[in-house]
């Protein structure tokens, strides 16, 4: 039982089990010397173990049943489980050293009945009026063992009475002489088997009652894992003059990164990448709802520098004390490209990476604003844009994959990309969105002045040829 208790603890850390491993501890604590005994005289002070058990034992047990129904102890019921503990392991000590008398061991039972059979008691059934079963099985054992100790202490007191002592010795000896084959049985031992019983049968109802739990659970990931598969899907949307590929790898069932690749109506591409803090249920719940805003405001602006400033406001009081790096690029038919960070990695340009400027992450602060980096594409080159799980895969060694190496690996395909930060030891979840663009309407065939509406108010004369 110590064994299962502390096992049940380090799993769990549920301060109840750690009672429980002590107080059986509490209990197993005179075994040796009973063991030594059994075959050699020892010092009368050997005794003091048993003083010691019931000390720490009697303490244990009130604060284990208490623990079990998750009654805060206060500095009264503290006290109150100290002096009962101390005035009962004050009393076997002075029976092993032969000076108790009735008045004394009758005396030391008293505070412990108030305790286990009046006050422990009235807050179980205050806790069963609440509807907590468990204080419904506690119930069952506390009362037995004090209904044993009750007996046990008036039969001893009637045992004072001359007239009666015959009788009540007598039923003391039958009560404690039982046998069941090689075993004697007596009331302690019945109430200490049912004790543990109710409390492995209020384990595995709670065993029973997580296991349904999990399983809602598992069913809601899977729920939210398909949700998942279907704002970000496997296969991105087809624009003409542009080959796009992406790799979407959550380290859980469900992730806290997200991608959108949209057209823009005008023969671009808006693509937008991002990482929300955290992981689980929360952290797609976030996701779902920023992939939404994406496709909401790119219906009316292909300013990567909106866009975010669109998704920070969407964040404000929703993540909990979170936050979202993001990064937004729009490139046009004709391969101009405009590019914001909200603290996201910024991305590789044919294996060299783009120097952006740095932003506060999205869901921080309402005013952020975000600066557009403007620049041509180079026709048939390849923008590859990364989660920071690639950068961040961590090896068993703890050494981390780092800068260097993901603009090595950004000139290879995506698949190649995410399996090799896979392998490298994934410990975030990993994506990877490449565009490349085949140049057939560049700028240098067919001025940017020329262009659309949008084109010349998105990329005036700030629009340069990266070298």
């Amino acid at each position: 039982m110590i064994v299962g208790a502390a096992l049940l603890y380090s799993a769990q850390r549920r301060v109840e089990y750690l009672f429980l491993a002590l107080g059986f501890a509490a209990i197993l604590m005179p075994t040796p010397v009973e063991l030594y005994a059994a075959f050699h005289a020892i010092p009368a002070w050997w005794n003091l173990v048993y003083s010691l058990s019931l000390l720490f034992g009697l303490y244990l047990w009130g604060r284990t049943y208490l623990a079990f129904i998750a009654r805060p102890v206060g500095w009264r019921m503290q006290a109150l489980l100290v002096a009962v503990s101390a005035i009962f392991s004050v009393e076997v000590t002075l029976e092993w050293m032969n000076i108790a008398t009735a008045a004394t061991q009758i005396a030391a039972y008293l505070p412990f009945i108030a305790l286990f059979g009046g006050v422990l008691p009235a807050i179980l059934i205050g806790e069963m009026r609440r509807g907590d079963r468990h204080a419904g099985v506690l119930m069952v054992p506390m009362l037995l063992t004090v209904s044993v100790q009750t007996m046990r202490v008036t039969l001893f007191g009637l045992e004072q009475i001359p007239a009666l002592r015959a009788p009540a010795t007598a039923l003391l000896q039958w009560l404690y002489s039982r046998s069941v084959g090689p075993f004697t049985i007596s009331p302690e031992v019945v109430a200490g088997i049912l004790t543990v019983l109710s409390l492995a049968l209020i384990i595995l109802l709670r065993s029973n009652r997580q296991s349904r739990q999990q399983a809602v659970l598992e069913s809601e990931i899977a729920s939210a894992r398909e949700v998942q598969q279907v704002i970000l899907p496997d296969a991105v949307e087809l624009v003409p003059g542009f080959r796009l590929e992406s790799v979407y790898a959550p380290a859980q069932e469900v992730g806290g990164d997200f991608f959108q690749t949209l057209s823009d109506g005008a023969g671009g591409m808006i693509v937008v990448v991002g990482d929300v803090s955290g992981k689980g249920l929360p952290a797609a719940m976030l996701v779902s709802m920023l992939v939404g805003a994406v496709r909401s405001v790119a219906e009316f602006t292909c300013a990567p520098h909106a866009i975010l400033a669109h998704l920070n406001r969407r964040l404000i009081g929703r993540t909990q004390g979170g936050f979202s790096t993001a990064i937004a690029a729009h490139i046009s038919a004709r391969g101009a490209v405009a590019i914001a960070s909200a603290g996201h990695l910024a991305p590789y340009l044919d294996g060299r990476e783009l120097e952006l400027p740095g932003a506060v992450p999205l869901g921080i602060d309402p005013n952020a604003t975000y600066e557009e980096h403007t620049f041509v594409l180079p026709p048939r080159s390849r923008l590859v844009f990364y989660s920071d799980g690639v950068v961040e895969a961590q090896n068993t060694s703890g050494e981390l994959l780092g800068f260097a190496r993901a603009a090595e690996l950004s000139t290879m395909p995506v698949a190649d990309i995410a399996a090799e930060a896979k392998h490298f030891g994934q410990s975030d979840d990993i994506t990877v969105v490449s565009i490349e663009w085949d140049g057939t309407r560049s700028v240098q065939q067919e001025p940017v002045a020329t262009g659309s509406i949008l084109e010349r108010s998105l990329y005036p004369a700030s629009v340069r040829q990266v070298p």
